[in-house]
């Protein structure tokens, strides 16, 4: 008694169908606009404040060294679960935590 053979699959069958290379343009309305208001583009807005872990990755260190030498010296807005650090705090905080380098001569 022999098994049953599986089909071999054919090179056009794929398991999902193949993507169109760009995606379709939307179509005009009646009036030919593409129901899009015209006008300028849309820039980010510059945050003012930031969550713990960005804060921890905005000055290049982990959450645990941010936690135990950051954190206490810096003030936070808390609101809800929200831990909220301004940047301007950090920026505050980096410059009285640096420290010159004497040249030597």
């Amino acid at each position: 008694m022999s098994t049953p053979r599986r089909a071999e699959p054919t090179s056009s069958s794929q398991p999902f169908p193949a993507r169109p290379a760009t995606p379709p343009a939307p179509s005009p309305n009646a009036n030919g606009s593409n129901g899009r208001r015209p006008g300028p583009s849309v820039e980010p807005i510059p945050r003012l404040a930031l969550r713990v872990g960005e804060a921890a990755l905005a000055l290049g260190v982990s959450d645990e060294f941010f936690s135990q030498h950051v954190a206490p010296e810096v003030r936070v807005v808390r609101r809800g679960r929200a831990k909220l650090v301004a940047v301007t705090e950090l920026a505050r905080w980096l410059d009285a935590s640096a420290e010159r380098v004497l040249e030597r001569t």
